[in-house]
């Protein structure tokens, strides 16, 4: 919110439907009222920019929330508009990062994440180096990898295989660490 309004945008919350743009995002108050708006500004010609695609959102204890992605997948299912996403997993955010450490290169830099989809699918595909921390979302990750086996059961051979062998290879990451203590040894850092 406080990056909107730096950047001088005016952020309309009263069904105001003459929009230019709709910004989805993590919003604790998101409910239907608001998915109505979202979806008649889009059909009215509003341009649907997501903040990210995390789907979950992890809090103390191993538990999850769910993300800004679960609301974004709520608009886009009700618009079947796909959204322009401008944080992970795109690549620009990667880069504008690389930018602001001073102009280093992809190989030089390490992207340490909890999420197959959006931490290192991100990394993959800005050219950075990738670690899996199995903690947080992907310990959850891994019980919903049944269910998106079974997203690709109904396809044709052929396309299922496509399809998987996309997913494996925009999240595979180059090492897996048990948590955050276990990268440093991973690095040589002790």
């Amino acid at each position: 919110r406080q990056a909107v309004l730096r950047e001088g945008l005016e952020i309309v919350e009263d069904g105001q439907l003459d929009v230019d743009w709709v910004l989805a995002g993590l919003d604790r108050t998101f409910d239907y009222e608001k998915l109505t708006l979202a979806t008649r500004s889009i059909r009215a010609g509003a341009r649907f920019v997501a903040t990210n695609a995390d789907a979950l959102l992890p809090i103390e204890g191993g538990e999850v929330l769910p993300g800004a992605g679960s609301i974004v997948a709520a608009i886009q299912a009700a618009t079947a508009v796909e959204p322009i996403v401008v944080g992970k997993p795109e690549p620009g955010l990667f880069e504008d990062g690389l930018r602001r450490l001073g102009g280093l290169q992809p190989h030089q830099v390490v992207m340490i994440g909890d999420r197959l989809e959006t931490d290192i699918a991100g990394g993959r595909r800005a050219g950075l180096h990738t670690i899996l921390v199995l903690s947080g979302v992907a310990r959850a990750q891994r019980a919903q990898r049944a269910e998106r086996a079974q997203d690709v059961a109904g396809l044709p051979p052929r396309e299922r295989s496509e399809q998987s062998a996309q997913r494996e290879q925009s999240a595979q990451p180059d090492a897996i660490a048990a948590d955050l203590a276990s990268v440093a040894a991973l690095l040589g850092w002790r």
